[in-house]
């Protein structure tokens, strides 16, 4: 009530529940508050429960300090001095087919789940992103729109069995170059080439990176081509939100996940198209039933990998939608829908 705006911006139930545990808060609009009540809704939006007030106490001690100074422009404060925010703007496609467009889209949501794995970064959402394709204003001021002090821009082109991607990091305020690659491999290494970028990302940040942060964003999702494919084939049509385009991603997804049992990201893909037909009402389906569908396929997630944070945003989504349970839905795919 504030800022006079949500803290997340997000399409969906599913995203929102993802940008509020990954995303860094929405910056106020110019003088929309002094600086020292800014200070303290953003302390009371801090992810880790011990940066917040630990009482209403010193809340109100935070409420006390002088108001009246105002809060300088946005284009000079960041959300947070200590954490680095990074924008990954929607990679260009070079070619010109649609399954080479759905490729730079899936590199695009792929560095940016990477990046989302660093706890010292803060990673704005794909949703929010996706509006600055066209790349109709300057960097410095979609880094100002969307509060990050850094963007990261790119390409790619694919011919046949190999691809072409440039990457580059520039900071929004001054635009200026931090890093930049050109990776011209075959297909077959494209997850070491969304490890890579994300890597360099963090080291031109110089951002903290844990064992087990860079374990994570060096393990690749699936070694099968075909599967990943089916998957981002998958990501395009659901994205599309209608009820033919979304049994085709379903279809698409269950594909991935047959030629990989292994697969997490796809049982995460069948989970979230189903958790949000019902929030959307785009699939005739009971909701009953598909959230019995999204439990089966996020648990067969969470049991491959139980640190997927889709997945956790998922589980956390449907178990606030208190439902009746009713008979087994069919085990086929298209008997699911009723």
């Amino acid at each position: 009530m504030i800022a006079g705006q949500p803290p997340f911006h997000a399409a969906s139930g599913g995203e929102l529940m993802a940008a509020i545990l990954r995303d860094p808060v929405a910056r106020f609009p110019d003088d929309a508050a002094p600086i020292a009540l800014e200070r303290a809704v953003f302390r009371c939006l801090e992810k880790n429960r011990d940066a917040r007030f630990q009482s209403a106490k010193d809340l109100g001690f935070a409420l006390k300090m002088p108001l009246a100074v105002q809060a300088p422009s946005t284009s000079h404060r960041p959300v947070s001095p200590a954490t680095p925010t990074v924008a990954v703007l929607p990679f260009h496609n070079l070619s010109s087919d649609a399954e080479s467009e759905m490729f730079a889209d899936g590199v695009t949501e792929d560095v940016i789940a990477h990046l989302a794995k660093i706890r010292s970064l803060g990673v704005i959402s794909r949703t929010s992103v996706a509006s600055f394709k066209t790349r109709d204003q300057s960097l410095r001021e979609i880094g100002k729109r969307l509060a990050a002090s850094t963007i990261v821009d790119g390409s790619v082109r694919r011919s046949g069995n190999r691809v072409r991607i440039v990457a580059e990091l520039v900071d929004a305020e001054h635009d200026r170059h931090l890093w930049a690659e050109t990776y011209d491999r075959d297909l077959v290494d494209i997850f070491a080439i969304q490890t890579d970028v994300a890597l360099h990302i963090a080291d031109a940040l110089r951002a903290e990176l844990s064992a087990d942060e860079r374990s994570r964003i060096r393990k690749a999702p699936t070694l099968d081509l075909e599967a990943y494919q089916l998957y981002m084939r998958g990501r395009q049509y659901v994205a599309k939100h209608t009820e033919s385009s979304l049994r085709q991603g379903i279809d698409y997804f269950e594909r991935a996940t047959e030629r990989d049992r292994d697969f997490a990201l796809a049982y995460v893909g069948v989970a979230r198209t189903y958790a949000e037909a019902v929030v959307s009402g785009n699939l005739a389906i009971r909701p009953e039933a598909a959230f019995r569908v999204a439990k089966e396929a996020v648990d067969k997630a969470l049991a491959i990998d139980d640190r997927l944070g889709d997945a956790h945003a998922i589980v956390a989504s449907s178990c606030s939608r208190p439902i009746s349970i009713g008979p087994e839905p069919s085990a086929s795919s298209s008997s699911r829908f009723s």
